[in-house]
């Protein structure tokens, strides 16, 4: 059985507190990755360098 939270066209949302700071809507999987485009809301600015770490991290792991 697939996971709908992982079907293309689903949206997933990030919260902080009540605020949706960001949607991404998912393009593809290559498990275990999901693949989103991805929407910033305003809120979001003050959490780009956590994801710019992570997305490092990964570039450095591969």
């Amino acid at each position: 059985m697939t996971d709908p939270n992982l079907t293309t066209g689903s949206i997933w949302r990030l919260h902080h507190g009540n605020q949706e700071i960001t949607r991404l809507a998912v393009t593809g999987t290559d498990m275990p990755w999901t693949h989103a485009e991805v929407e910033t809301l305003p809120g979001f600015e003050e959490f780009r360098p956590v994801f710019t770490e992570q997305a490092r991290a990964i570039d450095e792991e591969g």
